[in-house]
């Protein structure tokens, strides 16, 4: 218990700094309140961990629950007490990210550009003082105060502030903006609540390395905004978008954004303008139609998105004083964006308070089985460390045959689908289905003169396979496997739970642990992970290589028609690879999330269990003698970690009708 003993030298007295010396906003006094009564149940527990009432045995029970349990105490006290609660902007480049934060500002602070730009995140925080604070990639920051210099009532104000962050963050403007990790802004913005900050980031489709920058910040974000250009090739952009979706999932997987709940997430879609020509007379059919589209490809690729979170504007349309739809779905926007804002500080609260009860139910636990020990003969503890032990033997080689047997089923599924996938594509009408398309020219009648015909096989090839791989019988293979862990999960849990009521008489409701719960505890989405990792473009079809044009074609001297010979050599040929293509494909989206929750479950949280059980009833058969005699000191200190449970059951209870009643 080094870090136990490393603790009793620190000074738990100190008051927590919330950083919060420049926030002109108050945070809601009630939330306060709860926040404030969370650290205060923190330091309770790292002062009992620490004291002497918290003896050796109780502290070896909980490191085998949460291992370094006191580190992982102050990480989640410095979460509590950290500033960056984010709602973050993200969206591909051009798509009008800069335009939605200057409408949200109501100030027009960042210019939007048609090519990549923004170099490096951009924190907006509330202030009374305006204030640019930059931080380069050794940590070290640079704070520059404008107050007395900058009044952004005025144009020249806001010009002024807007070129001096251009240079900080513009890449096109100046390189040393690629040497900053984050440039924080701070000025008045009433839209922002208490510690509350608005996070600009990096297009996505531009660089990979400022993509990178997103993807580091992502553990930071309470809330997501995902902006979408509608006249982009349909919209979404299909490598970067599920690329940053299947990093938000193994964060959560990993608890790296235990307080992100994935609902907090809206998608803007933008620019529909652009989208027909003026003299196109269906407009408004294929506009419809568009739209219906592109919702549907938004809920496949983010499961649990509510309809009502997916909204359609101009942004650019957006003026205070007019009345237009753009303007009234950006106010129904605001509106959403500030309950939401509300609904996830509540939910970051309640996520501290589910760790609290996970640090205090063992040591209640552990206490109460001391306690009732005292009712029990030696005959009876004999006989149940006995069956017991030799049933955690049981349950332990249960989880690594069940950890063998879910990965098998992971590659076999992965085998599965490749060749069922190849099998069908074999068939003549397979290749009919592959080749020709819908929307698209039948491969007959495509003028090779002016399209590369290795290419456009093989991208038919691809967007075939890419739809393939998102079907629901694709999905309902890997929620099979997902509902068997779901299954084995439950029954281990029944079991250990049945076990621990012959311990102790009494088991209280919040000590339950059930398989949903384990589940949510391991930041699994409500709806199933799989699609964020299927939605990932497959090979060439997210290139969009219909009608590519090779200038060197003509040059080149290429047939204007293929003959039905040439084509199927050349289909054949990418259909010999395809098993492979598959197989790759899939290892790297979605096997590797199934493969974190096998781990997750069957090497780390029931074997965890488990262990804390069982180290439990080996303490107390080697200290059962010293455990009688020492009742009275155990059911006071039964009563002060109970009277902690209570108070985190309480909170929990009303952040929950808090979140109930700002959804409704």
């Amino acid at each position: 218990m080094s870090e136990l003993n490393k603790a009793k030298h620190s000074d738990l007295e100190k008051e927590s700094s919330h950083e919060k010396g420049s926030s002109r906003n108050s945070i809601p006094e009630e939330r306060k309140a709860i926040e404030k009564s969370i650290l205060s149940l923190y330091k309770e527990c790292e002062h009992f961990l620490i004291s002497d009432d918290c003896t050796e045995d109780l502290r070896n029970e909980l490191e085998e629950s949460i291992p370094d349990c006191c580190t992982v105490l102050r990480k989640w006290v410095n979460d509590l007490e950290k500033s960056d609660h984010s709602i973050v902007i993200a969206g591909e480049t051009s798509a009008g990210k800069s335009t939605l934060i200057n409408k949200l500002l109501g100030k027009q602070l960042f210019k939007g550009r048609n090519n990549e730009s923004t170099s490096t995140i951009c924190k907006l925080r509330d202030s009374e003082r305006i204030k640019v604070i930059t931080t380069d990639m050794k940590g070290q920051k640079e704070e520059t105060d404008l107050t007395d210099k900058c009044n952004l009532e005025t144009k020249e104000g806001v010009k002024m502030l807007r070129d001096f962050l251009k240079d900080l963050t513009d890449i096109t403007s100046s390189e040393k903006s690629v040497t900053f990790i984050s440039v924080e802004v701070e000025f008045p913005i009433p839209l922002l609540e208490g510690n509350m900050i608005l996070v600009d980031t990096p297009g996505i489709g531009g660089s990979g390395n400022v993509t990178d920058k997103l993807i580091k910040y992502l553990p930071n974000a309470l809330l997501f905004i995902f902006v979408i250009n509608a006249g982009s090739a349909g919209g979404m952009q299909k490598d970067r978008l599920p690329e940053i979706i299947r990093a938000i999932v193994l964060l959560h997987l990993e608890n790296e954004m235990p307080c992100f709940d994935p609902r907090n997430v809206i998608f803007i879609t933008n620019k529909w303008d652009t989208l027909f020509s003026e003299d196109d007379s269906s407009d408004e059919d294929e506009e419809t139609k568009t739209w219906n589209t592109l919702k549907t490809d938004i809920k496949r690729r983010w499961p649990s998105v509510r309809e009502e979170l997916i909204f359609k504007m101009n942004l650019k349309d957006v003026s205070s004083g007019k009345t237009n739809s753009s303007m009234t779905n950006f106010e129904e926007f605001k509106r959403v964006l500030k309950s939401m804002v509300k609904t996830a500080e509540n939910n970051r609260l309640l996520q501290h308070s589910r760790f609290l009860q996970q640090v205090l139910t063992p040591l209640s636990k552990g206490l109460s089985a001391r306690i009732e020990l005292e009712k029990k003969t030696e005959e009876e503890c004999v006989s149940m460390l006995k069956r017991h032990r030799t049933k955690l033997e049981d349950l332990t080689l249960k989880c690594k045959q069940a950890r063998k047997r879910f990965l098998e089923k992971n590659n076999q599924a992965k085998e599965y689908i490749a060749q069922e996938c190849y099998d069908y594509m074999s068939t003549s009408a397979g290749k009919e289905k592959v080749l020709n398309p819908p929307k698209r020219t039948p491969i007959a009648g495509v003028n090779w003169g002016t399209t590369d015909f290795e290419k456009e096989i093989e991208g038919r090839v691809d967007l075939y396979v890419e739809k393939y791989l998102q079907s629901d019988g694709v999905l309902k293979i890997y929620e099979s496997i997902q509902k068997e862990i779901n299954t084995f999960c439950e029954q281990v849990i029944s079991d250990l739970s049945g076990m621990e009521k012959e311990w102790i008489e009494t088991i209280p409701s919040s000590w339950s642990f059930s398989p949903t719960n384990v589940l949510v505890s391991l930041g699994v989405l409500t709806s199933p992970v799989w699609m964020a990792a299927l939605a990932v473009g497959f090979g060439l079809a997210a290139a969009a290589l219909a009608g590519f044009a090779l200038l060197v074609g003509a040059f080149l001297g290429w047939f204007t028609s293929k003959t039905d010979e040439e084509i199927d050599y050349e289909y054949n040929k990418h259909l010999e690879k395809i098993r492979r293509k598959i197989c790759d494909h899939l290892d790297k989206n979605c096997s590797v999330v199934i493969i974190k929750l096998i781990d997750k479950v069957t090497g780390d949280v029931l074997p965890k269990k488990l262990q804390t059980f069982k180290t439990m009833i080996q303490q107390i058969s080697e200290t059962k003698e010293k455990i009688k005699a020492n009742q009275k000191r155990l059911k006071l200190n039964a009563v002060k970690i109970r009277n902690m449970e209570d108070t985190v059951t309480k909170l929990s209870e009303c952040l929950n009708s808090k979140m109930c009643n700002t959804i409704s």
